[in-house]
């Protein structure tokens, strides 16, 4: 919905990491290293929110079957290699541990011009059970503090969007 808002298009696209910890080879939640891979999400924003949420749920679902798959690879096969596919990625991840007691309430902790992976713009979420912490991360040199600023207003409305349809029931559209 963020990335609809600020490309006014409907059809987005976006990287998101998969931890790669639950592909079926046995003793894989004891692999000592990094096993994650950078998974592609195509959402079409058109439609009823219900519908288009519940289709995103089936895709993200029907993803983790390519979460073997290498990007580089297929961006290779294509002709692309060294091309950026997409500027924008999302992590969501379980708190390794929290210290903080948990409130049940969504924050936005910071906005940051020190993005140090090679998104323009990227969002990291952390659950703890009791809390969600949200962090905008963004490449100064490419995206301005006013953008990156309003990017995180439009995240937390677009939070606030879903939340309210979910408690109402309601048949809305996302655009």
């Amino acid at each position: 919905m963020v990335l609809s808002q600020l490309t006014n298009k409907q059809d987005v696209c976006f990287g998101y990491l998969a931890s790669g910890r639950d592909l079926e080879v046995d003793g894989v939640e004891e692999v000592i290293g990094p096993l994650i891979t950078t998974l592609v999400s195509r959402v079409d924003l058109s439609g009823a929110t219900a519908k288009v949420l519940e289709k995103t749920r089936r895709n993200l679902l029907n993803h983790f079957g390519f979460q073997h798959v290498s990007l580089a690879k297929i961006q290779d096969g294509l002709g692309l290699r060294g091309e950026q596919l997409f500027n924008t990625s999302m992590t969501i991840r379980q708190a390794i541990h929290s210290t903080r007691a948990g409130d049940g309430q969504l924050r936005l902790e910071s906005v940051s011009g020190n993005s140090t992976n090679e998104y323009n713009i990227g969002v990291a979420v952390e659950l703890d059970g009791t809390a969600t912490d949200v962090q905008l991360l963004y490449q100064s040199d490419v995206v301005g503090e006013v953008l990156a600023l309003e990017a995180a207003e439009i995240f937390q409305m677009a939070i606030g969007f879903l939340m309210d349809s979910a408690l109402s029931n309601e048949e809305k559209s996302l655009v």
